[in-house]
């Protein structure tokens, strides 16, 4: 028999600047493990959401209201772990194609030319 579950975890201390808590967002899969230990449950711990990037761009991501805070950068064929930076803001990502990735051929604009404004902004 199998158990999953994602679960937000409470933070249980609370730091004097609230800018700088982060929420982990994780979920659990209980199942039972092979014999001779079929008594035995094991409890696997993953983060809840992943990012996997499937286009040949390099894309940022960030928490929507983040400001500041450092984006995520996936490159093609990454899959990374996300977590929202900020813990009291709404749990919405913006994206932007990152205008660092370098030009892919002749005719190309300029990197200042392909700063892309972040989505949802």
């Amino acid at each position: 028999k199998k158990r999953s579950r994602a679960c937000g975890l409470p933070c249980t201390s609370r730091p004097k600047d609230r800018t700088k808590l982060t929420a982990f967002s994780l979920g659990y899969l209980v199942t039972v493990a092979p014999a001779p230990f079929q008594r035995t449950r094991v409890c696997t711990i993953a983060p809840k959401i992943y990012l996997t990037m499937l286009l040949p761009v390099p894309l940022l991501v960030r928490q929507h209201g983040g400001g500041s805070r450092p984006a995520y950068r996936i490159i093609d064929g990454d899959t990374i772990p996300f977590h929202w930076t900020h813990a009291f803001l709404e749990r919405a990502a913006n994206f932007k194609l990152d205008a660092a990735a370098p030009p892919r051929g002749d005719g190309e604009a300029e990197a200042a030319e392909r700063d892309w404004a972040w989505s949802g902004a």
